[in-house]
């Protein structure tokens, strides 16, 4: 046996030889990609280590196979389609952590690609992410995006050879301003011929990050704090005045156009994707209540894809493709960032947030995926505990991953020890579109929000209804148009005529009373069978 053992280990360390010699000896005479700033040995060397790393508990086939490129067991993803596709974001990649809220460490970064390749996980690019989200083409399970903002040294040059390692693509969005013309580096920026190789290469995806819309921040006024460029008009200091609103969209037009043709003439490629610098387009806090609808309009004629971190209403983690999206040839893209996650816990944040399938029960023994939208929420004692926060009157949670959700009945024990109110979500798409079970003292209505107009279409008024003391049901069901509220079995309302647009949407609750920071609901159980 000891015998056998020692053959093996001669046998797999011979292939690590030769892999090696061949690739020095490629890389002495054939250099394909020359914004590579360290010896093709020492880039060589980082991806054979990677992958030895990652073929750990594989046979020696296998890792033999991944040793030189070919694929290996990790590389196939087991399953269907996927029905939605996660977008990681990522900033600088230091060798050490530095505190950065949105640089990671390169072993973090490490930890979290390795995990990702263990689990089965294949990257994507912005052509197919837009070409899945239109419906023209369908994706593996467990698809993800990788992604990083500005264009950095310290991104490439940490992240290359652990991408390359794992067969991983990944796309860069650089700002087009700060790229030099040059080969050489100023040590912060990839140059434009970099950036052009990168192109190049099978592992990463060129798109755009704006032209000049990266500085830190701008004047909004003589003494006023200082907004992004895209969120916020600016104050004219040689003029003394804010900007108008046809003098915003002309600067907003300007750099967008100046970004995506500047990167189309020098890397050679059409340019679909363009990440909003710090996320902000002015869908949050602004100075000009159009900037978000200006932004968004004047972006669609030259992207097909606009990604983004957070905006009021986007509650799910996930982009899904929507069968009222088919054919569409612009897309708001959430990005998630991972930065404060080992491997072990990106893999379970993302599958948290995947796709749920019906049936579905919760029983609070851990988080499966509740977004806090507002107020204090807590998992303990077997329950999902949501209270308003002080001098707050409400809290609300959404069940990620069930954004694809049809015609199903939902049921859940709760108890609401102040007796406040409760909401029970059903086809929540987003805040401006959904539909609702309202229960409260005095009435139960059923609610439908389109388009942010939100109307009641059916309830029952009687002194009679309220919420019950200790623990009781509400119950909830949306099959085809027809809605159906249930008050601990025994007060229904119902209404046949949900909005046809609200075909779809996942689950949510929400509760709340008069009296600021009483409100509170404690949901100890919860069932969803489909219909």
């Amino acid at each position: 046996m000891d015998t056998y053992i020692k053959k093996v280990k001669w046998y797999f360390g011979g292939i690590v030889i030769v892999v090696i010699t061949l690739a020095v000896t490629i890389g002495l005479f054939i250099t394909q990609s020359p914004y590579l700033k360290e010896s093709f040995i020492v880039r060589a060397w980082k991806i054979v280590t990677y992958r030895i790393a990652l073929t750990d508990g594989y046979s020696l086939r296998a890792r033999a196979t991944s040793l030189i490129g070919l694929d290996s067991p990790q590389s196939y993803t087991k399953g269907g389609y996927a029905e939605s596709i996660p977008v990681i974001v990522y900033h600088g990649l230091p060798n050490i952590d530095d505190g950065s809220e949105v640089n990671i460490s390169a072993n973090t970064f490490k930890d979290q690609m390795f995990a990702l390749k263990k689990h089965g996980y294949t990257t994507v690019t912005t052509n197919e992410l837009f070409s899945f989200l239109r419906g023209d083409i369908a994706l593996p399970e467990k698809s993800v995006m990788i992604s990083f903002d500005d264009g950095r040294v310290s991104s490439f040059d940490t992240a290359d050879p652990i991408l390359t390692a794992a067969d991983f693509k990944a796309v860069m969005f650089a700002i087009t301003r700060f790229p030099q013309d040059s080969e050489g580096r100023n040590n912060y920026y990839l140059s434009m011929n970099e950036l052009k190789q990168m192109e190049k290469s099978s592992t990463w995806d060129i798109q755009s990050h704006s032209y000049d819309g990266h500085g830190s921040t701008y004047p909004l006024s003589p003494t006023e704090k200082s907004g992004h460029f895209f969120g916020f008009k600016q104050w004219l200091i040689d003029e003394n005045r804010l900007e108008t609103d046809g003098e915003f969209e002309a600067r907003i037009q300007n750099d967008l156009q100046l970004a995506k043709n500047g990167l189309e003439k020098d890397i050679n490629k059409q340019v679909t994707g363009f990440a909003v610098p710090y996320g902000d387009y002015g869908q949050n806090e602004t100075n000009f209540s159009g900037t978000a609808e200006s932004v968004l309009r004047i972006a669609k004629d030259y992207y097909n894809l606009f990604f983004f971190q957070n905006a009021p209403g986007h509650r799910f983690t996930q982009n899904y493709f929507l069968d009222k999206d088919k054919g569409n040839d612009f897309f708001l893209v959430k990005r998630i960032n991972a930065n404060s996650l080992s491997g072990a816990e990106l893999i379970a944040s993302l599958e948290r947030s995947s796709p749920k399938p019906l049936p579905f029960t919760d029983t609070f023994t851990k988080d499966s995926g509740w977004i806090v939208t507002w107020g204090d929420v807590a998992i303990n004692n077997n329950s999902l505990q949501i209270s308003a926060l002080p001098n707050e009157s409400g809290a609300t949670v959404i069940l990620d991953g069930t954004r694809l959700w049809k015609s199903y009945s939902v049921t859940s024990t709760v108890n609401s020890p102040a007796k406040s109110g409760v909401y029970l979500w059903l086809r929540f798409q987003d805040d401006n579109n959904n539909i609702a079970c309202n229960f409260s003292n005095g009435f139960i209505h059923i609610e439908q929000t389109v388009n942010g107009i939100k109307k009641v279409t059916q309830g029952s008024r009687d002194t009679a209804i309220t919420i019950p003391a200790g623990d009781f049901k509400v119950q909830g069901s949306i099959n085809d148009r027809t809605i159906t509220c249930t008050l601990n079995n025994e007060r229904t309302v119902t209404d046949n005529f949900a909005d046809k647009s609200l075909t779809t949407g996942g689950i949510g609750f929400k509760t709340w009373s008069e009296v600021r920071s009483t409100a509170k609901l404690i949901i100890k159980d919860l069932s969803v069978t489909g219909l």
